[in-house]
């Protein structure tokens, strides 16, 4: 997508308690010249868990390393007795430095299931989050519109507009991969708007169900 002169891959996240639930889209193969592209929709589920990563004799599970912390994520972590990272508000979760750790790391497998090869990207961020963080303001016509409240506005543009995270990913190969992902915008949505949109429109937007 573009936002202004910068191309950018669309991403949405929901950050549940439960695990963190992605989506993406890659572009296919064009059929023949001139033809129309097809979205591609890739999803993704990570169990929130979170560990520190540890030298294990003869297998290596996937790692990652960020700001010289090495760490396991999800699956992998639970397997490790990896704990759960923090729940409540945005504002507390994002307080806890593990958790962008842990979100950096999920873009970079929802890029990889959708194809994407190890480099650097610009990332146009959708976050759901929950909606006692969303607000009813007016604007200079006085037409009512949601917007987010205060302080989760200031720490998603604190802690995650123009975040950069410099990811090595290794598995079981020793293969490492190099990864630099940059969140160019960031656009929150209420968790129960996004439910409504994926329920009412297709993936290019037009309405299928009228609510």
């Amino acid at each position: 997508m573009r936002i202004g002169s910068a191309t950018l891959i669309p991403v949405a996240i929901d950050n549940g308690n439960d695990a963190l639930k992605g989506a993406t889209v890659r572009q296919a193969e064009l059929a023949q010249e001139d033809a129309p592209s097809l979205a591609q929709l890739t999803t993704l589920r990570i169990p929130t868990a979170f560990a520190a990563a540890q030298a294990i004799q003869g297998q290596q599970e996937v790692t990652y390393t960020c700001d010289g912390v090495q760490f396991w994520i999800g699956a992998v972590a639970l397997r490790h007795t990896g704990a759960a990272l923090r729940l409540g508000s945005t504002v507390q979760r994002l307080a806890d430095e593990r958790q962008s750790w842990f979100i950096g790391a999920g873009i970079v497998e929802l890029l990889r299931t959708a194809g994407y090869a190890p480099g650097a990207y610009q990332i146009a961020l959708t976050i759901a989050v929950p909606n006692t963080e969303i607000v009813i303001e007016r604007d200079a016509n006085g037409v009512e519109q949601l917007s987010l409240d205060a302080q989760t506005r200031e720490v998603l543009t604190r802690t995650l507009k123009g975040k950069r995270w410099t990811i090595t990913r290794s598995d079981d190969d020793r293969h490492a991969e190099e990864w630099t992902i940059t969140i160019g915008s960031v656009l929150p949505q209420a968790q129960t708007t996004g439910a409504v949109i994926a329920i009412s429109r297709a993936p290019n937007g037009k309405a299928m169900i009228d609510l």
